[in-house]
């Protein structure tokens, strides 16, 4: 899985924020990953034909919620993520990282 192959390249410090970039465009994923041991970058096709989305999230997050999704949408305006499945909703604000 892109997931699997991304965390290899995040940091390995015990308490650091680790998150891979998403892009969603054109019908192709992209998952970016960066840290010490170097950087990652892998497309996938997808069945998606709205505007671009992109953000960052933690990849063990959502390699667990991958298998229990019917939906995941952006609501741009409000700045919000919002992944759906057969008995949950669960919402996330969109934000930058701290630099």
């Amino acid at each position: 899985m892109i997931l699997d192959r991304a965390i290899v390249f995040l940091s390995d410090d015990r308490g650091a924020l680790q998150y891979v970039k998403v892009i969603v465009a054109d019908g192709r994923m992209t998952i970016r990953a960066e840290g010490s041991a170097g950087w990652f970058e892998e497309k996938v096709r997808v069945a998606y034909k709205g505007e671009p989305i992109e953000f960052m999230i933690n990849p063990a997050f959502l390699k667990d919620m991958l298998g229990l999704l019917r939906d995941v949408s952006l609501d741009a305006e409000k700045a919000v993520l919002k992944f759906e499945g057969e008995n949950f909703v669960h919402c996330c604000a969109v934000v930058e990282p701290a630099e």
